[in-house]
């Protein structure tokens, strides 16, 4: 996971605005996504361990990278996991 954060943090300097850094970050979320498999179970597996790998890195990209994700995506605590919104 450590490694998908990497290079989802290297990415981040290319976007424009925070309207592309939206689309980028639900984009990136929508790409684990599988047939057959329930999106909020997917998200509630991959999700968690990914943000914490952001948080690891402790850049200002990997920073970058949680702030677009928040725009698409939240913590439930109803659930203790996250969720996509939308």
């Amino acid at each position: 996971m450590a490694e998908l954060a990497r290079l989802a943090a290297r990415d981040v300097p290319a976007l424009a605005d925070a309207l592309e850094a939206e689309e980028w970050a639900s984009h990136l979320i929508s790409t684990w996504h599988r047939a057959g498999y329930a999106r909020d179970e997917v998200d509630a597996l991959f999700l968690p361990d990914f943000v914490a790998a952001l948080e690891a890195l402790g850049t200002a990209s990997s920073l970058a990278v949680l702030r677009a994700l928040s725009a698409v995506a939240a913590y439930s605590p109803n659930t203790n996991n996250m969720v996509r919104l939308g």
